[in-house]
């Protein structure tokens, strides 16, 4: 019963985040999203492997923060 009620709420988070996201990810870049995202050339990994893609997703100069979910979204998109 744990169970299914754990699965419950993991599938509910995974479609609120969605919702959430969703609309931004056809939407344009704006303010500091090219020198973070377009212009960064560690966005754009050779291969797709878990490795390859925390590095991307850990490239961004912004700040300490790196901005994980963008890059990796950009990845996608970009």
């Amino acid at each position: 019963m744990r169970s299914s009620l754990y699965k419950f709420i993991l599938a509910a988070a995974f479609i609120v985040t969605t919702a959430v996201y969703w609309p931004g990810l056809s939407g344009a870049f704006l303010f500091d999203d090219y020198p973070n995202i377009v212009d960064n050339h560690g966005v754009q990994p050779d291969e797709v492997s878990v490795p390859s893609l925390v590095r991307a997703a850990l490239s961004s100069p912004s700040s300490e923060f790196k901005r994980p979910l963008a890059s990796v979204v950009s990845i996608r998109t970009g």
